[in-house]
């Protein structure tokens, strides 16, 4: 048993890490809730049990080599501690990682095993894995509800962890935010927005997404779906369906990222990428990504240049900036189109975030993710999750990934578990920007290999990334 701030808890502990499952930070979202920012959870009456993993957003797996299960339940909206269990007998002030898990926002789960914060907590930093409303329930506009209700549960989480993980050793001061792909695109949004101030001190980005949308494109997006659905455009249209059958119906659509942030409102008034200049300038900053993202396909042909341009001109690229991207790619790959959609969609992200914080006083350090399993023979997306963790021998991971060398998942774990800790990264804070490639990355690969390109290609495709917002409803 442990008494905490809400109450008394029984957990699990194993090799000197105590672990606490399924914790609700919020109301689960039910009823009027369900369309509703969260509403914190008040404190636990009865001892609760936290020795199973709580009930999960996702209601359908999305079928990723990644673990991440469901877990049926009403109180979706829960957390996971891993601390050390000598932190529990009070007096300790530890860091603390919170993670944010990825899946474009409308799949993944904080219960997977690639999320495992014990190697954290045995070297004395507590980890929180959130949860938080996907898809439609999370990020759909409906008039008369919130937007961006999912970003809401995430400043909501931090506002537990502020209040609570002093119970857990934990120092409510000294918090780090980390997450991969939408996850890293959540570490961004909290980045550029005053409400989440004062709730972290650091950030940890991985393959992380600056996609958004406007108040009115979110609007039209909202009405094309509820004739999908086959409901009215309205809380008591979309309040009508399940949450499992309105989810399935979200992993239905066509797009990578059907519901992704809302700009123009309360959080974003001037848009995510500004959002990140004016707001996150005190805050450091690790951003990196993967070299291979989306080279899923194995069977891809290569584009001729010119249907190359032509790809990248559809997305609004101009006519030069793509032509001097493909230059930079066509130097070192073939002009696949999982190669381009990694350098736009990804890898552009990085010089875009060095340019938003040109003139910030904190620090902004990079990193390129460039080893490659023999199975695949590519730096995939979600590949780094296991070596950030300091997971490479997981049976969850062998499987995918193969072995993970010791260089690589020491390095990289090594390296997150310092910058928690706010201690000294081995490599120097990077420099560049849109047009300008970075210089100081480092490159994360094992003992031989050729380093990266410093984000040339993905820089000139990052002048895209200062999105326009909508005036504010």
């Amino acid at each position: 048993m442990h008494q905490t701030s809400v109450g008394q808890m029984r957990g699990l502990e194993s090799n000197g890490v105590a672990v606490f499952r399924g914790i609700p930070y919020a109301k689960a979202p039910l009823g009027d809730l369900r369309f509703a920012a969260p509403e914190r959870r008040t404190p636990f009456t009865e001892t609760f049990d936290a020795t199973q993993w709580g009930a999960t957003p996702q209601r359908h797996s999305p079928g990723f080599d990644i673990p991440e299960p469901v877990v049926p339940g009403e109180d979706i909206l829960n957390l996971n501690v891993f601390a050390p269990s000598d932190a529990l007998d009070g007096g300790a002030s530890l860091p603390v990682l919170v993670w944010i898990h990825g899946g474009g926002y409308v799949a993944g789960c904080a219960v997977g095993a690639w999320y495992d914060g014990r190697e954290f907590a045995a070297d004395g930093v507590v980890v929180v894995s959130i949860s938080y409303r996907l898809g439609f329930d999370g990020f759909g506009h409906l008039d008369g509800a919130p937007d961006n209700r999912g970003i809401l549960d995430w400043i909501c989480a931090l506002g537990w962890v502020r209040d609570t993980i002093s119970s857990f050793g934990g120092d409510p001061g000294n918090v780090t935010i980390a997450g991969q792909s939408a996850g890293g695109g959540a570490i961004l949004s909290l980045l550029a927005t005053e409400a989440a101030r004062g709730l972290f001190k650091r950030a940890w980005v991985m393959s992380g997404v600056l996609e958004s949308t406007t108040t009115a494109q979110a609007a039209l997006a909202t009405a094309e779906f509820a004739q999908t659905v086959g409901v009215t455009p309205d809380i008591d249209g979309f309040a009508s369906i399940a949450d499992t059958d309105l989810q399935k119906a979200v992993m239905g659509m066509p797009s990578m990222l059907a519901f992704p942030p809302i700009t123009g409102g309360k959080l974003f008034p001037h848009g995510i990428a500004e959002g990140i200049a004016a707001v996150s300038h005190d805050i450091d900053v690790v951003i990196g990504a993967t070299a291979d993202e989306t080279l899923w396909n194995p069977a891809e042909t290569a584009l001729a240049h010119d249907d190359a341009l032509a790809m990248l001109q559809s997305q609004g690229v101009s006519a030069e900036a793509a032509a001097l991207a493909l230059q930079h790619i066509s130097e070192r790959y073939e002009l696949l189109p999982g190669r381009i959609l990694t350098e736009k969609l990804f890898r552009s992200v990085i010089p875009a975030v060095l340019e938003l914080r040109s003139d910030a006083t904190a620090r902004t350090w990079t990193y390129d993710y460039r080893w490659s399993p023999v199975k695949s023979g590519m730096a995939l997306h979600c590949n780094e999750i296991p070596a950030f963790f300091g997971l490479a021998e997981d049976p969850t991971v062998t499987p995918v990934l193969g072995s993970v060398p010791a260089e690589v998942s020491d390095m990289f774990h090594g390296s997150a578990l310092r910058f928690a800790k706010g201690e000294a990264l081995d490599w120097q804070p990077a420099t560049g920007g849109v047009l300008e490639p970075a210089t100081g990355t480092c490159t994360i690969d094992a003992e031989g290999s050729a380093p990266g390109d410093g984000f040339a290609a993905a820089a000139h495709l990052s002048a895209l990334r200062r999105e326009p917002a909508s005036p504010s409803s």
